[in-house]
């Protein structure tokens, strides 16, 4: 299902779009028509799709996700599914005067498929910021490439559903190899200036009673964050 479309140069949500009007497909540019009923959601379907475009077969959640990015970064500046020809690549979402690129993952993903993606889009001068949903991360047991993407502070999580509701946050973590011992309350991230925690990696020879202190430590400068800023 096929939420978004071009209408020349501008971004059209299906629930605003007409019947009457062909749109350009985001990834492939080719041509849309809007169907819509009483029983299903307004939608976009491609009049000859192509072999290699696959914008119609990602998640209802996933382009609610790229969809609401739009809401808080300016959408002049902004370009769903911008294909990168020099090398292959096609981001979920671009701020392109900030060379940024953001990169929904709804799904598991493999670490060598991160790594690729990253040095792919770095080599063009991009940097890429990961949102990964908490219904697939954020577990107590973590991937590798989700554990690459919290170490090298590339990524931040969302809870945003498929009626749009939620919100991008981080969080104050930290792990013991693999594994995700501890977690702070949800930090809302402003994707103007995203910056992401640090986590703490602990060793195994830190005893439980280490770990609780260090838990209550970082509760308190959460706490004293949380103070300062809402003064």
């Amino acid at each position: 299902m096929q939420l978004f479309a071009y209408d020349k140069s501008t971004i059209v949500y299906s629930e605003l779009a007409s019947k009457k009007t062909t749109y350009l497909c985001p990834q492939c540019g080719g041509k849309l028509r809007l169907k819509k009923g009483l029983h299903r959601r307004p939608h976009f379907f491609h009049m000859n799709r192509p072999k290699g475009c696959f914008q119609g077969r990602k998640s209802l959640l996933h382009q609610i996700i790229q969809k609401s990015l739009l809401t808080f970064l300016p959408p002049k500046e902004c370009f769903l599914e911008k294909r990168f020809l020099s090398i292959g690549r096609i981001a979920d979402f671009v701020w392109e005067p900030k060379k940024w690129i953001f990169e929904v993952q709804c799904s598991p993903i493999t670490l060598s498929e991160v790594k690729n993606r990253i040095q792919d889009y770095r080599a063009i001068g991009y940097r890429v910021f990961w949102i990964l949903h908490d219904r697939q991360f954020n577990r107590k047991r973590i991937s590798s490439a989700e554990f690459y993407l919290r170490k090298k502070q590339a990524s931040f999580f969302t809870s945003i559903n498929e009626q749009g509701k939620g919100l991008f946050y981080d969080q104050h973590e930290w792990f013991l190899r693999f594994q995700r011992l501890e977690k702070s309350q949800k930090i809302p991230i402003h994707l103007h200036s995203p910056k992401m925690s640090k986590p703490i990696f602990v060793k195994e020879t830190i005893s439980l009673d280490w770990r609780k202190r260090l838990k209550n430590i970082l509760s308190f400068y959460y706490a004293l964050l949380l103070k300062i800023l809402t003064h």
